[in-house]
């Protein structure tokens, strides 16, 4: 069993994310809609009440461009089963996943798969990343931050529905093997995230790239060691470990 990872392309569009915090395209140059557009269309017709737009908000999640897509027929179950948790969770039938059942996924993968341990994650990480992407989607990842009655300098709720915590592991997973600024557990994401937009502005000074950080990604040798690591773990995989591995995740996150 294999995952196959995605073109270049795909790679250089998550990349120009990681570094300049998806910088809002060129009017016009473009019709197709892009895979956020399509995630926020889905987001907003999204209704507990109807089953067929949780069905294609699932979809959308599950067929999200990653540098390690989940294939058929893997992603036909995981689709399956979350929109079943999703729809659950909306009715309230359901629970919902927290910032650090996330945190204890994505470290057991790490773990399974054998990588370097800066694959793992931080609450902070995860927060922080959570919290970019909820600029980026504000229909879908937006969705659930605040509660009824907050007052300023209320914490936001730790608790996602389960297709935004799916989204936000499989981005995590994503960052860990591209972007520096998740590529160290004990650091402050913040303050990395900083340090690496001063590089950018001076790689735009000294260069005429049209690709904001792309310099940066070229020398940064964690990205092939990532994805050499992950590779390996996969195609070591049984059929039936993939499929152990799909209920290790929804068990981690406690849902159905």
């Amino acid at each position: 069993m294999k995952f196959f990872p995605t073109n270049s392309a795909a790679l250089i569009v998550l990349a120009i994310w990681a570094t300049s915090q998806a910088q809002a395209p060129s009017q016009g140059k473009s019709k197709m809609p892009s895979p956020y557009q399509n995630l926020e269309s889905a987001a907003r017709l999204a209704d507990a009440a109807k089953p067929a737009s949780i069905d294609e908000l699932t979809h959308e999640v599950v067929s999200f461009p990653h540098l390690f897509p989940v294939p058929p027929p893997l992603s036909d179950i995981l689709e399956d089963r979350l929109s079943r948790s999703e729809t659950a969770y909306r009715n309230k039938l359901g629970p919902g996943v927290s910032e650090a059942q996330l945190v204890d996924l994505m470290n057991s993968f790490a773990v399974k798969f054998r990588l370097p341990d800066y694959a793992k994650t931080t609450p902070a990480q995860i927060r922080f990343l959570r919290m970019g992407l909820a600029l980026q989607s504000p229909a879908f990842m937006g969705s659930g931050l605040a509660v009824q009655g907050m007052r300023v300098g209320d914490s936001v709720s730790t608790e996602m529905s389960p297709l935004q915590a799916m989204h936000l592991f499989e981005i995590m997973i994503d960052q860990k093997i591209i972007n520096p600024v998740f590529q160290d557990p004990l650091s402050d994401p913040l303050l990395l995230n900083e340090e690496r937009r001063k590089k950018i502005d001076e790689l735009r000074r000294a260069s005429s790239t049209t690709t904001p950080g792309f310099g940066l990604l070229t020398g940064n040798t964690k990205i092939s060691e990532m994805r050499s690591a992950i590779s390996t773990g996969i195609e070591s995989m049984s059929i039936s470990d993939a499929y152990d591995l799909l209920d290790h995740t929804f068990n981690t996150m406690r849902l159905r």
